[in-house]
């Protein structure tokens, strides 16, 4: 092989791994982003039940009973 066909490999070979880098840091963050998609999605659910709940009276506490601590 001569020394500029080795240079281009060595340049490609090098450009392929920042390539293989790079879609792997994409992938795990498109993966971290699911898992805080999911986690919000979760939380965004229970948030809703609890509000229909209180909304509908369900969901009282004991210390609804009692006035407020300024009276």
């Amino acid at each position: 092989m001569s020394e500029e066909l080795e240079k281009r490999i060595a340049t490609l070979e090098i450009a392929l791994a920042h390539a293989e880098a790079s879609i792997q840091d994409l992938s795990d963050m498109a993966a971290r982003q699911w898992a805080e998609i999911d986690s919000l999605t979760t939380q965004a659910r229970l948030l809703k039940d609890r509000v229909r709940a209180l909304e509908a009276g369900v969901d009282r506490s004991p210390s609804d009973d009692k006035p407020p601590p300024h009276y």
